[in-house]
């Protein structure tokens, strides 16, 4: 379930009397994006997809909820077998060849960019449904909402980060470095917390989530 960034705004215009409500909007939203960015808060795992022979590429797209970009791909699964993530590199290294002229049973990952996961060998076979991926998740830099997690958990935090980026905002009559610096430091101790549960597991967010079998 998403939610508008408006509904932050009770944490932050009172502190702003008169400030434009764009201009608290795009604050929200940049904490958002930053926080989502640190703490690997949003996790999703996206519907699996056939692994097509002689196709290397896949897009991570397809099936990202509303209003959001893949960050980066966690995990993921081939046929129930974990890929190894792999840099261009480690697979020239491996191979000693040319590593994308290769074919076979995939056995590792790679990327170039966060929305296109690159299998290595090339697959040799299609096999329906056999692709599976975890992804972190982040806001799209033009979205309008956000997930609810992030308001019903996370509200103050993302206030504290929206406050320190105003009070930044050099030449408003907002603009106040203390305050800045005070807010920043709620922020990050914000992500930290988040970090912290992040790691041990807890929930992270309310995004859907498919165990990664073959169906």
């Amino acid at each position: 379930m998403n939610v508008s960034y408006e509904v932050f705004y009770p944490e932050i215009l009172p502190y702003f009397p008169g400030i434009p409500e764009p201009v608290a909007f795009n604050a929200v939203r940049n904490a958002c994006i930053e926080f989502c960015d640190r703490t690997d808060w949003l996790m999703y795992t996206p519907i699996l997809q056939d692994v097509i022979d002689g196709q290397s590429e896949y897009d991570m797209t397809l099936d990202t909820p509303t209003d959001t970009t893949v960050a980066r791909v966690q995990s993921a699964w081939y046929t129930d077998l974990p890929l190894l993530a792999r840099g261009d590199d480690d697979l020239r290294r491996i191979y000693n060849l040319n590593w994308r002229d290769q074919t076979g049973r995939p056995v590792y990952y790679t990327q170039y960019d966060p929305e296109t996961l690159i299998l290595c060998p090339t697959p040799d076979q299609t096999v329906p449904q056999s692709l599976a991926v975890t992804l972190i998740i982040r806001p799209l830099r033009d979205s309008t909402t956000v997930d609810s997690s992030l308001h019903e958990r996370w509200v103050e935090v993302i206030a504290a980060g929206a406050r320190s980026r105003l009070h930044e905002a050099a030449g408003h009559a907002y603009e106040n470095p203390q305050m800045a610096d005070k807010f920043r430091a709620l922020f990050t101790l914000g992500i930290n917390k988040a970090i912290s549960e992040r790691t041990r597991g807890l929930s992270r967010s309310t995004m859907r989530v498919r165990p990664p079998r073959l169906v």
